[in-house]
């Protein structure tokens, strides 16, 4: 989860994230956190490299991880 400086810059900060390849997905969140990401790793090194270019982006202010250790599956749904 991102913490940005400026809440209204939080669109700008997510397209600058969305550029790194390794992040399918940026979501803007209510609470102490103004983004959500989901990405991927090959390895615990390469997931030190994806969060140093993302705490190097201008206007971020904070970084907060969780790392998924097993899924309980994705579920979409459609309202109707």
């Amino acid at each position: 989860m991102v913490r940005v400086i400026n809440a209204n810059n939080s669109e700008t900060i997510a397209k600058k994230i969305m550029k790194i390849k390794e992040i399918y997905s940026v979501d803007m969140i209510t609470g102490e956190y103004d983004l959500i990401l989901g990405g991927y790793s090959k390895d615990q090194s390469d997931l030190y490299n994806i969060l140093t270019r993302i705490q190097f982006i201008a206007g971020i202010e904070h970084l907060f991880t969780n790392v998924i250790i097993k899924s309980m599956g994705t579920k979409i749904v459609i309202p109707f």
